[in-house]
This record gives C-alpha cells, sequence and structure tokens, in this order.
C-alpha cells in the first residue's frame, strides 16, 4: 500500500502482520477514524482510533483488547496520512499499557513520514515492556525540532509478542507540540471518556456474544 500526498483528504489506515508477514489492510476510512474487531491469526482484536482533529491529537488510537490463547507475534499499524501543513517543530507521543502478561513483549513505537506503515519514517517514540507488569505502566516522549511544509503523515505501530496465552491493552496518542497545563486536563478527560466508550462496547460485544 502506498500513500499519496496529493489525496484530497487525510485518510486513516488499519494494518496488521501475523509472524513477520505481509501487512494486511484491515481498514481505510476517512479522517474521523477507523476500527476492527475480529480474529487476526491466533488473536482477537479490538483496535479503534479516537480523538482524531481535535486539537493538538493527530492520531489517538487504542489497541485496546488484544488475546490470544495460544503464541505468536502480531503487528498493527494506524497511519494517519495527508495531515495539511505546516508539520509542527515538535512532537509528544503518550504511551500505555495495561497489564502485560507472563511471557509478553509489548512494543509500541510513533513514527513521523515514510511510505506504507511508516516504513522508513523518522521515529518519535519509543515504549518497550516485557511481562508480568501489573497495573498500568508507559511514558511520555517528545522529538523535535521538525516543520515542514506537509502535508505529511504520523504512524502508531503496536508490536505485541506473546509467548503464552493472556490480554492486554496498550494506547499511544500522537500530538502536535507540548500541550499547555490547561489542555492537558481537557485531554486527560477526553481520553478518559473515550476509555469508557472502549468498555461499553467491549461489554455489549461480550453480551451479544
Amino acid at each position: 500500500m502506498t500513500f499519496s500526498a496529493t489525496s484530497a483528504n487525510a485518510l486513516v489506515s488499519l494494518g496488521t502482520s501475523i509472524d513477520g508477514g505481509a501487512t494486511i489492510i484491515l481498514q481505510n476510512s476517512g479522517a474521523l477514524g477507523a476500527s476492527f474487531v475480529g480474529a487476526i491469526g491466533g488473536f482477537e482484536l479490538d483496535v479503534s482510533t479516537g480523538l482524531i482533529g481535535l486539537s493538538p491529537v493527530l492520531l489517538g488510537s487504542s489497541s485496546s483488547n488484544v488475546n490470544t490463547v495460544g503464541t505468536g507475534s502480531l503487528d498493527v499499524y494506524v497511519t494517519r496520512d495527508n495531515i495539511a501543513g505546516p508539520a509542527p517543530t515538535n512532537f509528544l507521543t503518550t504511551f500505555s499499557s495495561n497489564s502485560i502478561p507472563t511471557g509478553w513483549t509489548i512494543t509500541l513505537q510513533s513514527i513521523y513520514g515514510g511510505g506504507a506503515w511508516g516504513a522508513g519514517g523518522t521515529q518519535l517514540g519509543l515504549y518497550t515492556n516485557t511481562g508480568p507488569v501489573v497495573g498500568n505502566n508507559g511514558a511520555n516522549v517528545v522529538a523535535g525540532p521538525f516543520g515542514g511544509a506537509g502535508p505529511y503523515q504520523v504512524t502508531a505501530h503496536y508490536s505485541i509478542v506473546a509467548n503464552a496465552p493472556g490480554t492486554n491493552e496498550s494506547n499511544i496518542e500522537i500530538l502536535a507540540g507540548v500541550p499547555e497545563p490547561g489542555t492537558w486536563a481537557m485531554m486527560i478527560m477526553g481520553f478518559g471518556a473515550a476509555g469508557a466508550m472502549i468498555r461499553r462496547r467491549r461489554a455489549l460485544l461480550s453480551v451479544r456474544a
């Protein structure tokens, strides 16, 4: 898949790769986001984007419910392409990962530019941890300077290596610049609301199943 800098509107795309294989496109959507719920190889995946376009958030995505009864590796890519310039001078990425099971390694990264799924782009931030980890863990990473006329793209990349059955919830938010304290407070409220919506959605899916 390629991303065209001349497309009329920003595009959010989801893709996955199992055990290092070719990337499979799950969904191409509009600028408001994309989502997928279903089985990918031996994994059950619930991934969705949120907070798209609410300044200063460029891409909010949640690998909200990844679980497996076996072993293997799963890569999940969320790319927002053709964002109108100018590109920000600095980027802030917030990473979080909740309850990493024993035998799992979670690697989260944010990428600026590059080709399909951020290949060859510039890494903005990186977080990695190996289970067992109880509770929520994460990091905030500032990268820059960048800038430029645009358009440009950003990618959130989730890498899960599972050597035992388990479940994990991870989140990546990519922001333009470093927010002021008041903006941080509004964003935290927004993240909480988005998390509540995801939990309600997951509960409904469990009831329907």
